[in-house]
């Protein structure tokens, strides 16, 4: 499987994003990364339509705010070049499992995660799934543990935070590429092997196995996965 990565960390990297779509018939994948803590939300309303302002605006979490900003200006400054229209022209809708794909697409599909300090946005012309987080030392995972993951999962995990957001990205993943998200009881995607490249999960309800992208970024800081449509 074939990534190209771009990485946005200003906002003269946003104004210069390309038309992916013509990287994705040389890559299976793109995906956009932005590291947050250097972007102005002032500077990015010039790439945010008048509703979705008005969806930021009622955000009262700032790292909520500057997470949909950034995600929707990457989103909209992509499809405004894919699709040639203006910002004002792109309409997110979403299908009956609630996933967001873009009206007139040209065939591009997305999957937006988000964390704090990081926003990752997988762009591709097959179904995917993305989710990245933060490690959280502190965090006690072990409360969710039992209702979350299997027997097996739990001895491998241990007390290992980064083990934990492994299995946690990767559930969560498959979930968003099936587009289910957590409707469904994650326990039922079990990991089963795993490497700093690949993690192998097994959908013990639909009997499917699939290798997922394992993502590390910033130097372990963050953990996450991308799970995306095999050919046949």
């Amino acid at each position: 499987m074939k990534i190209y990565r771009i990485e946005i960390s200003d906002k003269k990297e946003l104004l210069d994003l390309i038309d992916i779509s013509k990287l994705l018939f040389f890559f299976d994948i793109v995906l956009v990364v932005s590291n947050t803590s250097k972007l102005i939300i002032e500077d990015l309303k010039n790439f945010i339509n008048k509703e979705e302002l008005e969806k930021l605006d009622a955000y009262k979490s700032e790292v909520a705010k500057i997470n949909f900003a950034v995600s929707r200006s990457i989103l909209n400054k992509v499809f405004e070049a894919i699709l040639d229209v203006p910002i004002e022209n792109i309409v997110v809708l979403r299908d009956k499992h609630n996933k967001p794909y873009i009206k007139n697409g040209n065939g591009v599909k997305f999957n937006i995660s988000h964390t704090d300090g990081l926003v990752a946005i997988g762009f591709s012309r097959k179904e995917l799934g993305v989710d990245i987080e933060k490690v959280n030392d502190i965090f006690e995972f072990e409360d969710i543990l039992e209702n979350c993951f299997t027997s097996e999962e739990i001895k491998t995990i241990g007390f290992d935070a980064p083990m934990f957001y492994k299995y946690w990205t990767a559930k969560e993943a498959y979930l968003k590429y099936e587009g289910h998200g957590l409707i469904r009881n994650p326990k039922e995607i079990e990991v089963i092997d795993m490497d700093d490249q690949i993690i192998k999960i097994e959908d013990k309800v639909n009997r499917i196995d699939k290798d997922l992208i394992a993502l590390n970024l910033s130097a372990g800081k963050y953990f996450g996965a991308i799970c995306i449509k095999e050919e046949v």
